[in-house]
């Protein structure tokens, strides 16, 4: 063992151990901040990073650039297309916040929501018969 691994926890002006004052949790791994006791000399430790992050960064990517190829591709049906998804995100939008409302202000509970849904549901498919 060489003399700089010898002394990667102790501090190099003092040679006296590090003591750990904090530990920060990151998304790209954990580092760890020492002191030295003496001459408050810092320093922060980082581990490695994850590797599964790299991954989904990459497969993300490539998500991202299949999903912007079809959409070129789209073509004379892009009109339809924005219109229908525009839509779907507007209901699925406001289904959630009309059931938040009746959920949190009006007290209801999700089996009553869901029982009223059924219900109105059932009326408006019996009148297009």
């Amino acid at each position: 063992m060489s003399s700089s691994e010898g002394q990667a926890d102790g501090c190099p002006y003092c040679q006296t151990s590090f003591e750990i004052v904090s530990v920060k949790f990151k998304f790209g791994g954990v580092a760890i901040v020492a002191s030295c006791p003496n001459c408050a000399f810092t320093e922060e430790w980082r581990t490695p990073q994850w590797k599964t992050f790299d991954k989904i960064g990459k497969l993300s990517a490539g998500c991202f650039e299949l999903l912007s190829r079809m959409v070129s591709r789209v073509g004379p049906l892009s009109f339809r297309l924005r219109y229908f998804v525009t839509m779907l995100f507007v209901t699925v939008i406001a289904t959630g916040l009309l059931r938040h409302v009746f959920h949190v202000s009006g007290g209801l509970s999700r089996e009553d929501i869901r029982a009223g849904a059924l219900i109105v549901e059932t009326a408006r498919s019996s009148d297009r018969d």
